[in-house]
This record gives structure tokens, C-alpha cells and sequence, in this order.
């Protein structure tokens, strides 16, 4: 077990408490007929997916080679990973209250996360750095310019602009669409390592891209055509094929 294998799992599966409110806050109502919050709601089997979608992505992250080889049995880097963890629940959190709220419109849901997200990274967070840097832990560097200008291209592009694309695609089509969608970054990241790094990776998780990309092509289909019902259709003509032989029989 090395460390980068641990906080890359951790990582993903923190994704899982993070989008915990966005699948349930727009897409149902949260009160319901007497007015009440309504926690329990149809879209739990979204949520379902969710889970299993980040659970595979870490199953992947914790299996795949290329990653840091540095083991985990130093009390620092244990603290480190408990500490994270306390971060992941205290976010959980967060979005309990976001998702008890009553929203006016959608936009509002995607500003809130949003907000709850940078709020309690800034109080929690980065306060631990310069801990470590005093108790002599870690070595706490302030980046130079060009690092400094790579961090903020990173940050903007890869973690606010992507994520302000996927809820607004969200809002747009549906939370099942842009689940499945995030499912694929797995099988498209394998197809870039294997082109640009040459990572050969086993023949179980080729067989599980299979599904995933096949998953979304699918429910693309059945979203474009919604009058369109091919399991009843299928049904429909083995029904006719059958009665077709049986009556030739007679």
C-alpha cells in the first residue's frame, strides 16, 4: 500500500460527498406536499450511481501502476491521511446544509456548493500548511512565477471552469448524463496513457471500459429518442417470431 495510492482513493471518493447535493438539490423538489424537507427521494438510485461510478474510478486509481512508490508507515504521513479524511466528512457536512436549504432558483444551488467548497478549504485547509512548515514536517515554499502562473491556469481551467461546465450540463440535460459522462474520463484517461505513456494495463479493466462507454451511448440514444422504447420493442418482435413459428406448427 504507497501513500499516492491511498490519496488518490480518498480523493475519489471525497467525489462522492461533493456531488452528494448536486444530484438531489436540482433535480427534485426538497419540500414536499405538507412542506416539509423531503431527505428521502425518488433519485436515490442516482445517487446509487454516483457511488458506484466513484467507486470504480478509485478501484482503478488504487489498482493502476505510475504512481508513488512511498509507503505509508511514518506516523506523519498516517496524521496526513486521517487529517484529509476529517476534511472529506466535514464537507459532508456542508452539503447537509446547502441541501436543507430552499432554493430559488438553480443557479443559486451551483453558487452555494460552489461557495460551501472554497469557504471551508480556505479555514480548514490551507491553515495546515504552514503547521507542517512549524513542525517541521514539511517544507513550506512559497511558489516563484512561473509555478505560481501554472497553479492558477490549473485551478481555473481544471477545477473551476470544469466544474462550472459539468452543472451547468447538469442543468441542462439531466444528473444521469453527466454522471455517465464523468464515468468515461476513465476509459479515455486509459486511452491517453496507453497512446502518450505507454501504461499496459490488465484485461479486466479493458472489459470494464466496455460497459461504461457503452452505458452512455445508450442513455444518450434513449434521451434523444424519448418516444422510443427498444426493450418493449424487443419484446414486441421476439413475441411476433414466436407466435409466427408456433402458428406454422399448427
Amino acid at each position: 500500500v504507497t501513500l499516492g495510492r491511498v490519496l488518490r482513493a480518498v480523493v475519489t471518493f471525497k467525489g462522492i460527498l461533493i456531488e452528494w447535493v448536486v444530484v438531489r438539490a436540482y433535480n427534485e423538489p426538497l419540500l414536499d406536499e405538507d412542506g416539509k424537507v423531503d431527505l428521502y427521494t425518488p433519485s436515490q438510485y442516482k445517487v446509487f450511481q454516483k457511488v458506484t461510478d466513484n467507486a470504480n474510478a478509485a478501484m482503478l486509481n488504487f489498482c493502476s501502476p505510475g504512481f508513488s512508490d512511498l509507503s505509508i508507515r511514518s506516523f506523519f504521513w498516517k496524521v496526513c491521511c486521517y487529517w484529509y479524511i476529517t476534511l472529506t466528512f466535514v464537507h459532508k457536512n456542508s452539503c447537509n446544509l446547502v441541501e436543507q436549504g430552499t432554493f430559488q432558483n438553480q443557479l443559486q444551488v451551483l453558487w452555494l456548493d460552489k461557495g460551501f467548497v472554497g469557504f471551508f478549504n480556505t479555514i480548514i485547509l490551507w491553515p495546515g500548511f504552514p503547521l507542517l512548515d512549524v513542525f517541521g514536517w514539511e517544507t513550506f515554499q512559497l511558489p516563484n512565477l512561473q509555478h505560481l502562473f501554472y497553479m492558477s491556469v490549473n485551478g481555473l481551467v481544471g477545477t473551476v471552469l470544469s466544474e462550472l461546465l459539468w452543472l451547468w450540463g447538469c442543468f441542462l440535460t439531466s444528473s444521469l448524463m453527466a454522471t455517465l459522462s464523468l464515468s468515461l474520463t476513465i476509459p479515455l484517461t486509459m486511452f491517453v496513457d496507453i497512446w502518450l505513456k505507454g501504461i499496459k494495463y490488465s484485461l479486466l479493466i479493458y472489459i470494464g471500459a466496455i460497459p461504461m462507454m457503452t452505458s452512455f451511448i445508450a442513455v444518450s440514444l434513449l434521451t434523444h429518442y424519448e418516444s422510443w422504447d427498444p426493450l418493449m420493442d424487443g419484446m414486441k418482435y421476439l413475441h411476433r417470431k414466436c407466435w409466427r413459428r408456433n402458428h406454422m406448427y399448427r
